[in-house]
């Protein structure tokens, strides 16, 4: 069974974006974050790993789309099928990949120029790229957050600045060699799904987030409503107790006619509540007046104690 995380990124790896500088932004993405540049014997060659067909298949169509490049300067290794990996072999293929993708080398790393993200519409591909190369999101049923993963500070804020360009304040740290940007906030999550163009995906999880809501406003209800149910049974226990010292005591008709009364009335109703109370002396009284006269009862329980 597949995760919601990996639903999402096979849902947004099958959309192709028609306008070529979005795609050379998508796959600039998932360049600088899954592919390393080598030079073996003075041969050059960009070597991306994935770990999933559709992560294959969708860098394989780009590559193809883009680049007029030649089998042998493409080389496919599907025996690992946990770690298959695609090459691009030659100082002439590496060349125009580089170019095209505004890709540069740091220590076999590779990063993406800013160039390429400053349309809109080729942030949010250049975002896809990066959260199918190193994104993943947690399950909505269980807990709120979503990351991607990156390798060094530059690459840090340079997603930042994208997510803050669609109105989204992410959150980042340190995890061992790498940086983490993440957001917890479901309705940034929402966004962010919706920003990444996965419409099956957004619609389960908004499903997901009201069914949680729902049921989190009908716990606060049942929990309020048991608080205030509580309330009422202990205070109706003082009460009780109050009025049986009197009767054991000095005995109810010690008490004044408007104090019987109500003494009575709460001894053979022990879970009505104070306005409930009210509606049955004669003449009617309200909340206040109830309180009035168990304060009375009180007082003098607490002077026979």
């Amino acid at each position: 069974m597949m995760s919601f995380s990996s639903d999402l990124k096979k849902e947004i790896s099958t959309k192709i974006d028609k306008a070529e500088h979005c795609r050379i932004a998508e796959l600039s993405g998932i360049f600088s974050l899954n592919a390393r540049l080598y030079n073996d014997s003075n041969v050059p060659y960009i070597r991306i790993k994935t770990d999933v067909t559709y992560m294959m298949d969708i860098v394989l169509k780009m590559i193809r789309l883009l680049f007029d490049l030649t089998k042998a300067e493409i080389m496919i290794d599907e025996e690992e099928s946990e770690n298959a990996s695609v090459t691009i072999i030659g100082d002439k293929a590496v060349e125009q990949v580089l170019m095209k993708l505004k890709l540069t080398e740091n220590d076999t790393r590779l990063s993406s120029d800013d160039i390429i993200i400053q349309k809109e519409c080729c942030k949010k591909a250049f975002l896809r790229g990066l959260f199918l190369a190193r994104g993943s999101v947690n399950d909505p049923n269980k807990s709120y957050q979503m990351e991607i993963v990156v390798s060094n500070e530059y690459r840090m804020n340079q997603l930042i600045h994208i997510l803050n360009s669609f109105g989204l304040e992410p959150k980042s740290f340190k995890r061992r060699s790498h940086y983490v940007v993440y957001v917890k906030d479901s309705n940034s999550i929402s966004d962010i799904i919706g920003i990444l163009g996965a419409s099956n995906a957004f619609m389960e999880f908004e499903n997901i987030r009201i069914y949680k809501d729902l049921r989190n406003s009908i716990n606060r209800e049942v929990n309020c409503e048991t608080a205030n149910i509580s309330k009422i049974t202990e205070a109706a226990a003082k009460q009780i107790s109050d009025i049986k010292l009197i009767e054991e005591k000095k005995g109810l008709k010690s008490l004044s006619p408007p104090l019987l009364e109500l003494a009575t009335i709460r001894l053979e109703n022990p879970d009505l509540s104070l306005k409930e109370l009210g509606d049955m002396v004669s003449p009617p009284i309200g909340k206040s007046g109830v309180n009035h006269r168990l304060r009375r009862i009180s007082e003098i329980a607490d002077s026979l104690r």
